[in-house]
């Protein structure tokens, strides 16, 4: 009986867990992490040396978070091709997400009884654009990387030799 459902199929758990346990994956989105994570202390930094209280410190950390985890959601729907030729693909649901955590941001941000259950400040201009210049900033390098491996692949120089790339590289020879 031939079942469309991949979890039914004899190896399919094994070969999806062992794309997504593969180091370079792995590797990449450990770094991405630390990176967020670098991007939010040095907001927090930022704050207290320009003397913020602690809910205005907060409240830029949970935006550059946020902003972090948007340009994450969009910069990782692909691990070889940019961010602009990856948004070319039409997703609702992702449009939906976006808007709809953008919203709830929002809401928490300047709806003041919600913006004060989360001892947050309404942040000013300058707070918002730097925080979330800090979430952009900690995401963006992947598309140097991914840069650096297109032309790399596309120059004979291979990072992984797929068999599918090997075929192509000896049908030019």
């Amino acid at each position: 009986m031939v079942t469309h459902w991949g979890f039914l199929l004899p190896g399919f758990a094994n070969n999806t867990c062992l794309y997504f346990y593969n180091s370079k994956p792995l590797n990449i989105s450990i770094f991405q992490g630390l990176a967020i994570t670098a991007a939010n202390l040095a907001i927090y930094q930022y704050a207290v040396y320009f003397w913020h209280n602690e809910d205005s410190s907060w409240t830029m950390v949970f935006i550059t978070l946020i902003s972090a985890n948007i340009f994450l959601t969009l910069v990782n729907r692909s691990f070889y091709y940019s961010v602009i030729a990856s948004l070319q693909y039409k997703n609702n649901l992702l449009v939906g997400i976006l808007i709809t955590t953008i919203a709830l941001v929002c809401i928490i941000l300047f709806v003041a009884f919600i913006n004060h259950f989360f001892k947050f400040e309404i942040p000013d201009v300058s707070e918002t654009i730097i925080s979330i210049a800090a979430g952009f900033y900690s995401v963006i390098w992947i598309e140097f990387y991914k840069f650096i491996k297109r032309k790399k692949v596309n120059n004979g120089f291979l990072l992984s030799k797929t068999p599918e790339l090997v075929t192509k590289q000896q049908n030019k020879k």
